[in-house]
């Protein structure tokens, strides 16, 4: 399962508000909580929505991961 890293998204969004945040990256306001908040998965769009917004991040960072999905990730 994939995970925000809630303290790296809060830094990242700064002083935006959710809206702007949600609309800079590409979703909309109500993923960005529902994500946020637990009540839904981060799925590949947001990740490709986050990878959009942010080419020079790295999104290991700023995404949770557990098993084996987060092995993949390291040998990319």
């Amino acid at each position: 399962m994939i995970r925000i890293n809630q303290e790296k998204f809060d830094e990242l969004q700064g002083g935006m508000s959710d809206t702007k945040f949600a609309s800079f990256l590409g979703i909309n306001r109500s993923q960005l909580y529902r994500v946020r908040n637990g009540y839904s998965a981060v799925g590949a769009g947001l990740i490709e929505a986050f990878m959009t917004a942010y080419p020079d991040l790295d999104v290991r960072e700023y995404f949770n991961c557990s098993g084996s999905l987060r092995r993949q990730l390291r040998e990319e």
